[in-house]
């Protein structure tokens, strides 16, 4: 059998790379913290300064709450809140026994299905531990847990909002 063909049925999952940081330059879909709908975190104008950097605004098109955050404030990372305003993220569920699965946007929840399925996952050498599928806690990549988080993963898939996308 191929390498092609063992991609097909989930046997294999190359790791693209991708960055926490790199996920968070396109919409970051959060709970709107007046209202409770969804709302995003947009990235408001881009530099060639390290992306976590750039100026974001929070906005909500239910409510009209806008909230600025000016460039190189601070960010705090991990968690299922979002690592600039520390607003919940829409995109959560609880998963395998209390634990929260959660993600920053559709592109970052569709990095999951084909690494969780697959019974061999290849990281590239140079990518190091910074990949964002590589980080990701032992639970969710667990042979036992993998139904229920690639349930969860639907599940969640059906709260993303229609419309456009203002990121990258």
């Amino acid at each position: 059998m191929d390498g092609t063909d063992d991609d097909r049925h989930g046997v294999r999952h190359r790791d693209p790379g991708l960055t926490a940081y790199e996920l968070t330059a396109e919409d970051v879909l959060v709970t709107c913290p007046s209202c409770q709908a969804c709302a995003r975190v947009v990235v408001t104008s881009r530099s060639d300064e390290w992306l976590g950097s750039w100026p974001r605004r929070l906005v909500c098109p239910h409510c009209s709450l806008v909230q600025e955050r000016p460039p190189r404030s601070g960010s705090a990372w991990g968690g299922a809140t979002d690592p600039y305003f520390g607003a919940p993220l829409w995109l959560q569920s609880p998963c395998c026994g209390g634990r929260v699965l959660w993600a920053y946007n559709e592109r970052h929840l569709g990095g999951f299905p084909a690494h969780v399925a697959a019974k061999l996952r290849e990281t590239p050498e140079d990518l190091g531990p910074t990949s964002m599928l590589e980080r990701l806690p032992s639970w969710i990549t667990s042979a036992q847990h993998r139904d229920e988080v690639v349930r969860t993963i639907d599940r969640l898939q059906r709260r993303v909002p229609p419309g456009p996308r203002t990121g990258m």
